[in-house]
């Protein structure tokens, strides 16, 4: 199975000012070394600010903050510093309300074709789910098209939650030899749980580990 990296984004819900979001803020105040600017959003629109530093893109309005980076390999997603980009930023405005926050990993799963209806079958089972991460029970909505003599599998959103843990959301699109996947590990309630934030903060290199293993586990 082939492992095509479509993009990493972080995203923070909570209250935020677009228009603190400068190229002088990210590397004089957050003390980050991310380069020129290769775009930005018009500074006439304050409730949305965008910049752009090659691959890697901060776009934040007033209720969503999100940092993207796109055409990415295996070793450069394991070495993305997105978390740590966000946590520089966020030190510094440490009184913005925040209501969650979570890293995405999102792939495209290419197989061949003699092997793609094992790879559907895998990844919309929920016993692949409730093994891999040794649950007892999982949340999932599932989208197939239906007609008078089958069912298709179209795709697939699953919620895994764990006490004293990360949220993890998982969702699956089927195409036609390949599995669009987003893999996302979340830290919400943080009004009540300061402690997903570090646990998010600080344990990016074990989310790594954790969907490469998953992958493993879904191969066929």
């Amino acid at each position: 199975m082939k492992i095509l990296y479509n993009y990493l984004s972080l995203v923070a819900l909570g209250s935020f000012n677009p228009a603190i979001l400068t190229l002088d803020f990210l590397n004089n105040v957050c003390e980050l070394d991310l380069g020129d600017l290769t775009g930005q959003s018009p500074n006439e629109i304050p409730v949305h600010r965008r910049l752009d530093f090659n691959r890697l893109h901060f776009v934040v309005d007033i209720e969503r903050f999100q940092i993207r980076e796109e055409g990415i390999d295996e070793k450069e997603f394991r070495e993305s510093k997105q978390l740590e980009y966000f946590d520089a930023y966020y030190q510094k405005l440490p009184y913005t309300p925040l209501k969650a926050i979570g890293m995405n990993i999102n792939v495209n799963l290419e197989i061949e074709k003699i092997d793609a209806e094992k790879l559907f079958n895998k990844t919309q089972a929920p016993k692949t789910y409730l093994d891999f991460f040794s649950v007892s029970e999982i949340e999932v909505q599932e989208r197939s098209l239906h007609t008078n003599t089958e069912k298709v599998w179209k795709g697939s959103d699953y919620c895994i939650k764990k006490q004293n843990d990360l949220t993890r959301r998982i969702n699956s699109t089927r195409n036609e030899n390949s599995v669009i996947l987003n893999y996302n590990a979340e830290a919400g309630n943080l009004h009540k749980d300061w402690a997903q934030y570090d646990l998010l903060i600080n344990g990016y290199s074990q989310i790594c580990d954790e969907f490469t293993n998953f992958i493993k586990h879904l191969e066929v």
